[in-house]
């Protein structure tokens, strides 16, 4: 990391918490502390900011597993971000709230009609409002030797990789994209507009605290 802080005169360095742990604040230290410092130390001219993660899926097997809803998740999380940008005073780029403020628009809920227990081979519930991958058929190398249904609660869909994508574009650029009609496969021109108008709302909310 030394080395790659050295090679370059760098505009900005991010740092984020893995977004397993991004929920328990007490993971954060010393690690950031020792990261801050080492980027402070190897490329001084460059800003720091910190990447705000976000939570999981509401039917993801991890919030199962640690026994928290998606809000909990996301409040801990943003609390935690928070204590450490105002620590170090630094700037958020804040994708885990736009996902919330998207997810409060879409509206996903998980498709009850489903048949989860013995699924029509390659047949995929209704996850049209969802911004994460949710779930999908794993095919080719599988235990079984056939396509097994296999769930990814974390990470963005198209939806939620461009909302993503406008949050960090207007955050370092301070650019304004609402009226770029570029439109990535796998996002409508309704949803298009949703996403584009949540990523400028909370990028400009976090801009002025």
């Amino acid at each position: 990391m030394k080395e790659i802080l050295k090679s370059e005169k760098w505009d900005f360095v991010t740092l984020q918490q893995v977004s397993d742990l991004s929920w328990r604040a007490e993971t954060y230290h010393p690690f950031v502390d020792n990261l801050y410092s080492l980027v402070s130390e190897f490329a001084p001219k460059a800003e720091k900011l910190l990447h705000q993660t976000w939570a999981y899926r509401i039917d993801a097997n991890e919030l199962k597993k640690y026994e928290i809803s998606q809000a909990e998740m996301f409040t801990r999380l943003k609390k935690a971000y928070s204590e450490v940008a105002s620590k170090y005073r630094c700037r958020i780029i804040p994708s885990g709230e736009a996902f919330q403020n998207a997810r409060a628009v879409f509206k996903y809920k998980p498709d009850t009609s489903y048949d989860f227990i013995d699924p029509k081979p390659l047949e995929l519930p209704d996850q049209s409002k969802s911004l994460i991958i949710g779930y999908y058929w794993r095919t080719g190398n599988t235990a079984t030797g056939k396509a097994e249904l296999a769930m990814d609660g974390r990470h963005g869909n198209a939806k939620g990789r461009y909302l993503a994508n406008v949050v960090w574009y207007e955050t370092l650029t301070g650019k304004n994209l609402t009226n770029n009609a570029f439109c990535p496969a796998g996002v409508t021109a309704d949803e298009l507009e949703t996403l584009k108008s949540t990523a400028h709302e909370t990028v400009a909310l976090y801009s002025t605290q």
